[in-house]
């Protein structure tokens, strides 16, 4: 007889423990997670801003003061407007580019998860320092500086000033980091065979506000940076004479690209693959299928609420054919035209023969 070796005992490998879900929250690199967190904490501060709001037009109920001072009411209507702009729309716009951009454009990831997730943090965190400096006793000495800039030249060394500025310039750099990574996906993870002319509006919007954000931006951080030196350590450039008006170019040049090509330009993309969800198709066989020329070229369509698209075609083949896509991935319209031309070209053979 032949003697069988035993078999090997199959040990099984020792399980890897889960992460805990907060955890798993806090050290994530998906890009889902990292926009949900985004506008999850754009919201929060959304409520701290209409709070204010809320405040603002108790305030105006009535002339003259009620509960706010003339300066109490300057650092409130400052806050608020920084908290809008800064803390809720353009973060806003981050998390859903980093839900849906990667999904239209084919890719599975961001280009640089590490370095968005960093930009969250940051974000978070400058916009926690921002919040937290109208607590500080007296306020930061920009509360009218953003509409009086005259203010600027009674700025006096703070924390609280101190806490604005250092909040400001944290979520300003965030916001070039984030938008670094948003171009960089779109232009370099897309599908095999896909040029940036059959990629969505709301992508496209996505790389023109993110470039308008890396020239905007680095001009209010050097603004920021020199107020720093003025506030901090007593320099005399934006605190002298003439200087809040410079004070005043270095908010503009950063503010009017930031409103227009930053806030705009992203819901005018949104808007367009909403309501024209075919407008980068193309009428051909190929791009019907399932790749980006065809039924699944907005990745993100469904969660904008977009259509099925219907395809212009003559009333005999909407009779013979549905304007959808087939199963097998062809064009009906197509094969309408093909088995007419088919018809037509028997039926020359045909007379030809006959004659």
């Amino acid at each position: 007889m032949v003697d069988v070796a035993p078999a090997p005992e199959v040990t099984e490998a020792p399980a890897v423990p889960a992460t805990p879900a907060p955890a798993a929250w806090v050290t994530s690199l998906d890009h889902r997670r990292l926009g949900l967190a985004y506008l999850v904490s754009a919201f929060a501060f959304l409520v701290l801003g209409g709070v204010v709001a809320l405040v603002l037009r108790i305030e105006l109920w009535s002339p003259g003061l009620q509960i706010l001072d003339r300066g109490h009411g300057d650092q409130l209507f400052t806050l608020h407007a920084t908290v809008m702009v800064f803390l809720f729309l353009a973060p806003a716009w981050v998390g859903v580019a980093c839900c849906l951009v990667p999904g239209m454009i084919g890719a599975d990831r961001l280009a640089f998860p590490r370095l968005q997730a960093l930009a969250f943090w940051l974000y978070l965190t400058g916009g926690v320092l921002v919040a937290v400096s109208y607590l500080v006793r007296g306020g930061p000495f920009a509360a009218g500086a953003l509409l009086r800039f005259e203010q600027l030249r009674g700025a006096t060394a703070g924390d609280a000033s101190r806490l604005w500025i250092l909040g400001m310039g944290t979520v300003s750099v965030a916001a070039v980091l984030a938008a670094v990574d948003l171009v960089t996906t779109v232009v370099q993870l897309r599908a095999p065979g896909t040029d940036l002319l059959r990629v969505p509006a709301f992508a496209w919007a996505t790389v023109v506000s993110g470039v308008v954000v890396v020239l905007a931006v680095p001009v209010f951080v050097a603004g920021l940076t020199v107020l720093y030196i003025d506030v901090a350590h007593g320099g005399r450039i934006f605190t002298g004479r003439g200087g809040p008006v410079l004070w005043q170019h270095a908010v503009w040049l950063y503010g009017r690209p930031e409103v227009y090509g930053a806030l705009l330009v992203p819901a005018l993309g949104a808007v367009i693959d909403i309501v024209h969800p075919g407008l980068h198709r193309e009428e051909r066989p190929e791009a019907r299928g399932g790749g980006l020329g065809g039924d699944r070229h907005l990745g993100g369509r469904g969660a904008l609420g977009n259509r099925s698209p219907r395809w212009p075609c003559s009333r005999s083949s909407r009779r013979a054919w549905s304007c959808s896509t087939s199963s097998a991935g062809s064009a009906p319209c197509a094969r309408v035209r093909r088995g007419r031309s088919r018809s037509a070209s028997a039926s020359r053979s045909s007379s030809a023969s006959r004659h």
